[in-house]
């Protein structure tokens, strides 16, 4: 026997006893890929379908001269990891658990999840993988990344590729993650999971931003014009050649996921839906500044959420009574048929200022009434005796003489034909439709 063999023979036999109490010996053994992972061994991870179980059987004579293509450096190689891997599972440190009356150690990936402050709980479907993976996770009704992973401990590569509708990229995919989770790399697990700069806990921000990228290009351009320039369903899907129905379940798809999102970050969500109702900066606490398009759609996607929760329906209903109440101000200033009223004093006077836009807005599509750009006032789209001398006698507190009244109501624009005749002739019918007291008006002076 050559002297490596006899070195390494002592090894293998002491592997193999401390296998056997981890049960290892049996089928659902651990692949040695996801073992040499953990140890760095870079050749080992690519035999995705050798079980420890496979080698087990083998004593030194037969693993160093009988084991097709098994040299002195494949074989130092695996008892490395065997060792480092049982060395990991001492019964001391409390992180094993009883299964059949064998020991089994918790797998590494629960103990780095831990690490990082990602709790056994966090839904996978926040996790951003591939639609057919997380199609399948479904119908194996595997809700959680633990469980995943143990999935994949059990079944390996060949097991998952049994399955239809799974092809070599999506176990690409799920080796990648449990190899990135397994060797404790955070850069390669930020790929999945959304931690924080410092390695502990979860990020509400990158969380968003994954919910994000997994929207087409094409998604991205509707739900801008849907969620940030407000079009409708009809005028976000004409430039694009779709119906309104699908820009519908573009909206709803991605909405579903942003809502997802902050109902697992419940402390951030109700600390901005807070600051949101009360009208406070709250764009802040998810991204420092919105230039960025994606920062601009996940913010307009966040708000759109906020304005369907029972807080946002009553904000939207006190806002729109509230504008109505300014309109409805305006529309019944007393100065509106004597002239007209200064629009720029009455915004100062009673319209919130981060609201005036949307008051201008409102009322310029509002009926009855027009803003005189020249003169900045506000006047009624066709002036009315009737109102006009109604104005002028609700700023009179005594009965004026229907000489002057008829003066001053010739003086409005757009009421030059108010003479005193004119008055006389319709006085009793306006006074039986309520709207002139006879009593105010001096009728022979």
């Amino acid at each position: 026997m050559k002297e490596w063999q006899q070195e390494l023979g002592v090894r293998w036999e002491a592997v193999r006893a401390k296998a056997l109490t981890l049960g290892w010996h049996d089928e659902d053994s651990p692949f040695v890929a996801n073992l040499a992972g953990r140890h760095g061994s870079e050749w080992f991870m690519k035999r995705r379908d050798d079980r420890v179980s496979e080698f087990m059987p083998h004593d030194a004579d037969s693993l160093f001269n009988h084991l097709y293509g098994f040299g002195e450096i494949k074989c130092r190689r695996l008892i490395e990891i065997l060792e480092a891997a049982v060395d990991a599972s001492d019964v001391s440190d409390g992180t094993e658990w009883a299964e059949g009356g064998k020991q089994r150690i918790l797998p590494k990936a629960a103990e780095v999840l831990d690490r990082w402050g990602v709790p056994p709980n966090y839904p996978l479907h926040l996790v951003p993988l591939s639609t057919r993976l997380l199609n399948f996770c479904q119908q194996q009704e595997i809700t959680s990344l633990p469980t995943l992973l143990d999935f994949w401990e059990t079944i390996g590569w060949n097991g998952l590729l049994a399955h239809d509708n799974i092809g070599r990229r999506t176990a690409q995919e799920l080796q990648d993650l449990s190899t990135a989770i397994t060797t404790a790399d955070a850069t390669s697990v930020r790929r999945w999971l959304p931690l924080n700069d410092g390695e502990t806990g979860l990020c509400l921000r990158r969380a968003l931003a994954f919910c994000y990228g997994a929207l087409t290009a094409q998604e991205v351009d509707v739900l801008t014009l849907r969620l940030v320039e407000k079009w409708t369903l009809e005028e976000s899907a004409a430039d694009y050649g779709i119906t309104r129905e699908r820009v519908r379940q573009y909206e709803a798809a991605y909405l579903k996921g942003i809502r997802d999102i902050l109902e697992w970050f419940a402390h951030e969500h109700a600390t901005m839906l807070e600051a949101w109702m009360e009208g406070r900066e709250w764009q802040a606490q998810v991204f420092r500044q919105t230039s960025s398009e994606a920062a601009i759609l996940i913010l307009a996607g966040i708000e759109s959420c906020f304005a369907d929760t029972p807080q946002g329906v009553a904000r939207r209903l006190a806002r729109e009574a509230e504008l109505q109440g300014w309109l409805d101000g305006l529309t019944n200033h007393r100065d509106l048929h004597l002239g007209g009223v200064d629009l720029q004093s009455y915004l100062d006077s009673t319209v919130a200022a981060e609201r005036q836009p949307e008051f201008i807005g409102e009322l310029t599509s509002k009926g009855g009434v027009v803003i005189d750009l020249a003169s900045g006032l506000v006047k009624p789209l066709s002036p009315c005796v009737r109102d006009t001398l109604c104005a002028i006698l609700a700023q009179e507190e005594d009965a004026i003489p229907l000489t002057w009244l008829a003066h001053r109501v010739q003086g409005i624009e757009g009421c030059e034909e108010g003479d005193s005749d004119f008055i006389l002739r319709n006085r009793y019918r306006w006074s039986q439709l309520g709207f002139l007291n006879l009593s105010k008006v001096l009728w022979n002076e």
